[in-house]
C-alpha cells in the first residue's frame, strides 16, 4: 500500500523535500531508472568516445549502464560481481573514465581510484530526474589516463 502510494503521489507530483519526508527516498533511488544522467553528461561534454565509466558499487553500476547504454563500466570495488566478467580492464589502460557516485561514496573511491589515474578532475553534479523532479544527485569526476586495471578480487 505505501508503495502504490508513493507511485500515485510520483506521478502526480511531490512538492520539494516529499520524497525525504514521506521516507521513500532510498526506496525511490532504487526503484527508478537514473534519468538525466546521460543528458546532464552529455551537455557538460563529458560523453567522448573511447571513455568508459567507474562505480563504486555493482548495483549502482547497473544504474549507469542502463542509462548510458553501452558505454563500458567497470567497478572500483572489492565486490565488483559481474562487473568484473564484462570488461577487460587491461583493454581500458591508456583511456579517460568518468566516475560516477553517490555524494557518501566519492572521497572513499576517488581515494582508491587516485593512483590507478595520470588525475583526476571533479565535475559538477548530476541531477537524476524522475517526472521531471530532481530526485538526487550524482558526483562526476573526470580521470584521465588509467596506468593499471583495479585489482580483481577473483583469480
Amino acid at each position: 500500500m505505501v508503495i502504490g502510494a508513493a507511485g500515485a503521489l510520483m506521478l502526480i507530483g511531490l512538492p520539494q523535500g516529499a520524497v525525504s519526508w514521506l521516507g521513500i527516498a532510498g526506496f525511490a533511488e532504487e526503484s527508478f531508472a537514473w534519468r538525466g544522467l546521460k543528458p546532464g553528461l552529455a551537455a557538460r561534454g563529458l560523453l567522448e568516445p573511447g571513455r568508459f565509466v567507474v562505480s563504486s558499487r555493482w548495483i549502482d553500476a547497473g544504474r549507469i549502464a542502463e542509462a548510458l547504454g553501452g558505454v563500458p563500466v567497470a567497478v572500483f570495488d572489492p565486490d565488483p560481481r559481474g562487473f568484473a566478467f564484462l570488461t577487460d580492464q587491461t583493454a581500458l589502460v591508456g583511456r579517460d573514465a568518468l566516475i560516477v557516485t553517490r555524494p557518501h561514496a566519492t572521497a572513499k573511491t576517488l581515494a582508491a581510484a587516485a593512483p590507478l589515474f595520470a588525475s583526476i578532475e571533479p565535475q559538477d553534479r548530476v541531477p537524476i530526474v524522475v517526472l521531471g523532479a530532481p530526485l538526487f544527485e550524482l558526483d562526476v569526476a573526470l580521470a584521465r589516463g588509467l596506468k593499471a586495471p583495479y585489482p580483481s578480487p577473483y583469480p
